[in-house]
């Protein structure tokens, strides 16, 4: 195996005998680039990072021994110099006056000058595989590994010695590291498509036996009861206006959500990802977390001693975390599904509390299946043309008033003609003759609370159906 070997700045060079160069280095003669055959040294620095690979299984546990083998610390670092590994000087204890360290204090930075960022440099031809940062500033000289596998460059190996063996051991370690690299890509490949495929499964309602086995190995319990949540984001806007806001394609939760909905619901899911792990006091069964369409869905497990595991603590920490990082939240679960074939049912009707709190005015808090009251009763119906007719017979006569319409929402929203007259910045008498036209043209006594019930709930169908539909319903105002 064969290294090139470079100084970027500075006579900085490993203690060798005069005119030497470590073993297995490029040279050049006649004209013509031979290779000098790999010394002992290289060969059994070889044999010592297979071994340490072999026996760790894991990048953290061999970055470990190869710090050992050069006596130094030893970072790992990924293409965008984020460190996967580090591991302190194992002898610097024993020094007299040198700090052990993490080691994670030798990574290379995206501010340490022309030399790092040449060394970051990408398809150059002949690059050398071993890179000389010499000592700068309060910057350590250091020897940095380029980990690359078929041109791709996979990451970089930095031990904090410059001499022989760690020249011949980084030289060895630079392809086990990258095989090992490769395994741990393939290895999160493959267990990112088996939970998707769970996750699309438990969406589909699908109860075969091998769910439990495949759950199971993926860390789940799907024998256990779990609860079904819906999130989704929410932009602020006027009352009836869908989560997404009015006329977006995210505000249909299906297929062909719009590339801006798509990117919400990418941060959504880490949002609530960093909120389940921020509330797992204990360990147990780990939550199965998707995201379908503009939504997030999370089927956690219950747990009744455990009150921040409850859909309700869960949704309040989601709703903190979003809310700090700019986003606004709408979310619902569905009733709690004590076996498989349950899973598909509870998530729908989690999403139908979505679409019922996102049609709300304001910020409703979240809430589940079981709170929805009337709204629950008209999942079941699942009869809109009924519910339209509903809604149309109490507010279509009000169609060509927009003024009018706007005016009874405020009303039933705020809850009096005080508030509504303040929420609408007119003056209480001109909300008194406004309301008097809206009882002549519908007919109806506002004083009756059956009648006002009655209109609340034909505005909120509208508001439900028209986030449904993503259009407004015909017939109807608003």
């Amino acid at each position: 195996m064969a290294i090139a070997t470079r100084r970027l700045q500075g006579p900085v060079a490993p203690p060798l005998t005069p005119g030497e160069r470590p073993a297995g280095s490029s040279r050049r003669a006649r004209g013509l680039d031979t290779v000098a055959p790999p010394g002992p040294d290289s060969r059994e620095a070889q044999r010592r990072v297979m071994e340490a690979a072999l026996e760790a299984g894991d990048l953290a546990t061999t970055v470990a021994a190869i710090a050992g083998l050069t006596r130094s610390a030893v970072v790992l670092q990924d293409p965008f110099l984020a460190v996967l590994a580090a591991a302190p000087d194992p002898g610097a204890a024993d020094r007299a006056g040198t700090p052990a360290g993490s080691g994670a204090d030798i990574a290379l930075t995206r501010s340490g000058g022309p030399l790092v960022r040449d060394l970051l440099r990408t398809g150059e031809e002949g690059r050398p595989s071993l890179v000389e940062l010499p000592g700068q500033g309060s910057d350590p000289a250091r020897l940095v590994a380029r980990i690359t596998a078929r041109g791709e460059v996979l990451g970089f190996l930095v031990a904090a010695a410059v001499d022989r063996a760690a020249y011949a051991t980084l030289e060895a370690a630079a392809p086990v590291v990258a095989l090992l690299l490769q395994a741990e890509e393939r290895l999160c490949r493959l267990l990112a498509r088996d939970q998707q495929e769970l996750f699309l499964d438990l969406l589909a309602g699908r109860s075969t036996g091998c769910l439990f086995i495949q759950g199971r190995r993926l860390g789940h319990d799907l024998e256990h009861p779990h609860w079904p949540l819906v999130f989704t984001t929410r932009a602020v806007g006027p009352p009836g206006v869908g989560a997404a806001g009015a006329g977006q394609a995210g505000d249909v939760p299906d297929h062909g959500a719009a590339p801006g909905a798509g990117r919400a619901a990418s941060r959504l899911e880490q949002v609530v990802r960093d909120a389940l792990r921020d509330g797992r006091s204990t360990p147990g069964p780990a939550p199965v977390v998707g995201v379908d369409g503009d939504t997030v869905v999370v089927f956690l497990p219950d747990h009744p001693d455990r009150p921040d595991d409850h859909p309700a603590g869960l949704a309040r920490r989601v709703r903190r975390l979003a809310s700090r990082r700019g986003l606004t939240t709408v979310a619902g679960w569905g009733p709690r599904c004590d076996h498989l074939a349950s899973f598909g049912t509870g998530v729908a009707r989690a999403r139908w509390v979505v679409d019922v709190l996102a049609g709300m005015p304001g910020e409703p808090p979240a809430a589940g299946y079981d709170d929805l009251g009337i709204y629950a009763l008209l999942y079941e119906k699942r009869d809109r043309d009924q519910l339209s007719d509903f809604a149309d017979r109490w507010l279509a006569p009000l169609r060509e008033h927009g003024e009018l319409t706007d005016t009874l929402r405020v009303l039933l929203e705020t809850g009096g003609p005080s508030a509504a007259a303040a929420a609408l910045f007119v003056h209480i008498s001109t909300l008194k003759y406004r309301l008097r036209k809206i009882e002549s043209i519908l007919g109806v006594d506002l004083s009756d609370p059956e009648v006002c019930f009655n209109l609340r709930l034909a505005f909120k169908i509208v508001a439900v159906q028209e986030r449904l539909t993503g259009s407004p319903v015909p017939g109807v105002a608003g």
